[in-house]
């Protein structure tokens, strides 16, 4: 898990609405190349996303949610989600910087 769990970072990502089969989603891209992941995200999740923006604690999230939707998001759901953004390299954080280093000198290594 991320060291970053209590204030998840998510990157700067491209994020643009899809269907699949017969579902709404949000696909998530990484422009900069840091991983080649594109991740689908039920459309109804799109405001966690949005709040998590490294400020924030999973309680803060969990908060705003029920400030905004009035929907309780169980803190086991967000860190499901963290955990899966953080696989993927979409949250700032230990995985994306080893990530990062790694294409950096692979690129300087390179003929």
């Amino acid at each position: 898990m991320t060291d970053r769990v209590g204030t998840p970072q998510l990157r700067p990502v491209e994020a643009f609405p899809a269907r699949v089969g017969d579902r709404e989603v949000i696909c998530l891209r990484d422009p900069s190349g840091v991983t080649d992941a594109v991740l689908t995200v039920p459309r109804a999740l799109a405001p966690i996303l949005a709040l998590f923006d490294g400020v924030r604690s999973l309680v803060d999230v969990q908060a705003e949610i029920m400030r905004q939707c009035g929907e309780l998001v169980l803190r086991s759901q967000l860190e499901s989600m963290v955990e899966i953004l953080d696989q993927h390299l979409f949250l700032e954080g230990p995985r994306a910087d080893a990530e990062r280093a790694r294409q950096r000198a692979a690129f300087l290594d390179a003929p």
